[in-house]
Parts: C-alpha cells; structure tokens; sequence
C-alpha cells in the first residue's frame, strides 16, 4: 500500500491512497457467486409453483399438484446442475488465472495473462459482497468479482475508503473489508 501526503497533518484523502494485491478467482468462489444470484432472481417461484400445487391438488387435480411439486424439487436441481456445469465448463478457465489488482484514487487497473486494463471509477455504478467476494457493477448486469480473503487484512480498511469515495457506499454495511 502507497500512501501519499500533501505534509499536512490531515488524514490522506482516498485520491492519494492506492492498494496493490493479487487475487485468483477460484470455481467454487464463482458457482457461490453465481447459486446466490440465482437464488436471489428465482426467489418468487418455488413459493408460487408451491402454491399453484397445493390449489391444484386440493381442487381435485392430483396429477397436476404432484407434478408442481416435482417441478418445485427440481428448480433447485436444474439450477445447481446448470451453475456447476457453467462454473467448470472449459470456457470459464480465462476466469481462474491471477489477476494483479491496483485500486487508486484515479482508477482500478488490472493485470493478468489475459491482458492488462483499467476501468474509471466513473465505470463503477456500485459495489458490494456477495458469498465473500467484491461485486463492483460497471452495469446493470456486468461485474468484476475479485475474492476478499485474497486481500490482505491490513489494505482491507483503504480498499474500502477507495470504493466508498469511487463508487458509494455499498447496500449493507457488512460489507466483508472492515
């Protein structure tokens, strides 16, 4: 961690400070990721399809009862199977490898095997922690997710000053950097 001062003997702003780690996304990480927003997209259905069950049952439609209720066993099924298989599918090996992270006032800057880049904190429309790694949004559905126990504890409070001043706080305050 670099922190620059002005010589005053205020706290350094965030545009001074700058985080430098290391992190790899593992394909556990990212099936968590992906299984706790699917979850969080299909939370309306296994308690309409369970409700459209138990009126079809009870109105004297059993086959089509226990048909809804196979289909409430198997959204979770066909779900998990899907994120699993999407998570170690071949495609996704680009995800794995090492990235080397550099947070600042200015920007995010990132280098990896795949190629180097930064994304202006203007990019940025929100941040938070999902199942132990940062979510940073660039758009409604496109996001960077980098594993929080690959941050050093001892940058985890600065990482959190830069995303709060770049991007907002994030919606909950336990936010897994404090």
């Amino acid at each position: 961690m670099k922190e620059t001062t002005t010589g005053s003997a205020e706290a350094p702003c965030a545009e001074h400070l700058e985080v430098a780690f290391t992190a790899t996304l593992t394909p556990r990480g990212y099936r968590g990721v992906m299984l706790h927003l699917a979850a969080r997209a299909l939370r309306f259905a296994p308690p309409l399809v369970a409700i459209g069950g138990v009126i079809a049952y009870g109105s004297g439609a059993s086959a089509t009862g226990f048909t809804m209720f196979a289909a409430l066993l198997a959204i979770p099924l066909v779900v998990w199977g899907y994120v699993s298989w999407l998570a170690n599918s071949p495609s996704a090996k680009v995800l794995y490898t090492p990235v080397a992270w550099v947070f600042s006032g200015e920007q995010i800057g990132y280098s990896s095997a795949e190629g180097d880049g930064q994304i202006a904190w203007s990019s940025v429309t929100r941040w938070r922690n999902v199942v132990d790694h940062l979510m940073l949004y660039t758009s409604g559905s496109n996001y960077v997710l980098i594993p929080v126990e690959d941050v050093p504890l001892e940058l985890r409070p600065t990482l959190r000053e830069l995303l709060v001043a770049g991007a907002g706080n994030p919606p909950r305050r336990d936010d897994g950097l404090r």
